[in-house]
């Protein structure tokens, strides 16, 4: 099997079919897994399957998760959702580059009404979020800041789609609904956003990536109590370590 292939939309409808199988689950569509695995695409630390995939299986209740009928069908899945998260991690590392004579770009899956309009892109930006939860400490400073910062912020536009039909009237940025031409403006900008904040981490991803091959290749010779080999000047048990372990 290729994992580098993309899906159809033939394979979208049934991986969307899988997800709303749960219910009160955090990736309630495909649209949402796409911002979902987005989000952990652009993260700095390696997010492994192992850790996203039960939180997509995962319901309100255990009687609510995503239960396989047999081997095949679970096989299925995670192949499914294994080769959307290499086709959005090519789109958004590649953004921009030449390929074949025509241009790499991640554009998100995105629902769409009976005229073939944006009309929703919450359950994308939700996911997204979603996907931030999962180290909230790399994402802090893109949450945390000052109003007259917030809208400078990449996050911005992806904040604005997550809250445009929050079931809070309060929460909501509009007072009504936006016109079709407003939304993809702003589903435009997060996309940008999307690839900004995967540039922004580079250099925290190659010191993720740097400190794992040094643990791999010190084993156990690394104390707890020594100083972090990232060079922080911190306590290993209280920098690096304590990201490895989560």
């Amino acid at each position: 099997m290729k994992f580098n292939k993309p899906l159809s939309d033939i394979e979208q409808d049934e991986l969307d079919r899988f997800l709303r199988r749960v219910t009160g689950g955090e990736v309630p569509s495909f649209s949402a897994l796409d911002g979902f695995l987005a989000a952990i695409v652009c993260s700095p630390d390696i997010i492994m399957p192992d850790e996203y995939l039960p939180i997509l299986q995962q319901g309100e209740t255990e009687a609510d998760d995503l239960i396989f009928r047999n081997l095949e069908e679970a096989n299925r899945f995670t192949e499914l959702v294994s080769r959307h998260y290499n086709s959005v991690l090519k789109q958004i590392r590649d953004f921009g580059k030449m390929e074949r004579g025509e241009r790499v770009f991640y554009w998100p899956a995105l629902r769409e009404d009976e005229h073939g309009e944006i009309a929703f892109a919450d359950d994308w930006a939700d996911g997204f979020l979603s996907g931030t939860r999962l180290r909230p400490e790399d994402w802090e400073r893109f949450f945390d800041l000052d109003p007259d910062e917030a809208e400078d912020s990449f996050l911005f536009p992806i904040l604005v789609l997550a809250s445009e039909h929050h079931p809070d009237p309060e929460m909501r940025p509009f007072d009504k609904p936006l016109p079709n031409d407003a939304r993809c403006e702003l589903v435009v900008f997060a996309t940008i956003g999307v690839k900004k904040l995967y540039d922004e981490f580079e250099e925290e991803r190659e010191r993720y990536n740097k400190l794992r091959e040094m643990v791999a290749g010190r084993g156990s010779k690394i104390g707890r109590n020594e100083p972090c080999p990232c060079g922080s000047g911190k306590k290993y048990k209280k920098c690096c370590l304590a990201q490895l372990e989560q």
